[in-house]
């Protein structure tokens, strides 16, 4: 089975940060991954304390962050390409901060990637809907 790696990208929304980390937490879904990194979009402050004070209250989770100043498109697309420099060959798994997951997520885009993975069209599964043309496309 490929090694999971999961990235969270947080910037600005400490509130939805830490729900969505809470729906991880008690889903028990990153002791499902390899590496849980953090891609902290010019993250700074009281969120960044809360960073800080995540990782060191979970040391069974393997995590990394990447940092680097808050902005879109580039910022977060520098991010991200760093994660896969630094974990390559991974089956890679990338929500926001305000994705709210639910038991069983991370298996059932497991089964999705794998009942694909041989279309050549594939390029993208998600567990995000999307709410406007942007997001579709």
């Amino acid at each position: 089975m490929t090694k999971k790696i999961l990235m969270i990208l947080t910037s600005h929304r400490l509130d939805c940060f830490r729900l969505t980390m809470d729906c991880l937490i008690h889903s028990k879904s990153l002791e499902k991954f390899e590496q849980v990194v953090l891609l902290l979009n010019g993250v700074v402050g009281r969120h960044l304390d809360y960073v800080n004070h995540l990782i060191a209250r979970h040391p069974d989770v393997n995590w990394d962050t990447i940092a680097g100043p808050r902005g879109k498109k580039e910022k977060v697309a520098n991010l991200q390409n760093e994660c896969v420099r630094r974990y390559p060959g991974r089956l890679y798994f990338k929500i926001d901060e305000d994705l709210f997951v639910s038991e069983g997520w991370v298996e059932k885009l497991t089964a999705a990637y794998e009942a694909h993975k041989d279309n050549a069209n594939l390029a993208l599964i998600t567990p995000v809907i999307p709410n406007n043309g942007a997001g579709f496309h």
